[in-house]
């Protein structure tokens, strides 16, 4: 999929009735690249929270950097570098920073709970 200047690619996660949410998130952003059972990846201009308010059935939306195949490859170094860079922070903004894992495994868990 090719991204327009200023469109951000985005992970939407579904909620209780995924192909309804699905089916709603297409409506709004005609261009899914990818989806799942309780998710979907698109290009947006609007903000998340524009959008969440638009989506009774997206349960969360996140920005999405890139995509890492097995957990064991992802270091601290990597994802600071992310937030870092992809913002223009100043020193007074704060930063909410999370990592979700769907249908990972206990294993899977333990590194990323070692990684926060």
């Amino acid at each position: 999929m090719d991204y327009y200047i200023g469109m951000r690619k985005y992970i939407f996660i579904f909620g209780n009735w995924p192909k309804l949410s699905l089916a709603e998130l297409q409506a709004i952003l005609p261009k899914i690249e990818k989806f799942g059972l309780f998710f979907a990846l698109a290009a947006a201009n609007d903000s998340p929270e524009k959008l969440i308010n638009q989506l009774g059935g997206t349960i969360k939306i996140g920005r999405f950097l890139e995509k890492i195949p097995q957990i064991g490859q992802l270091k601290k170094k990597q994802w600071l570098g992310w937030i870092l860079s992809k913002d223009k922070l100043d020193e007074k903004q704060k930063i909410n920073f999370s990592f979700s894992l769907y249908g990972g495994s206990s294993q899977d868990y333990k590194q990323l709970d070692a990684l926060a």
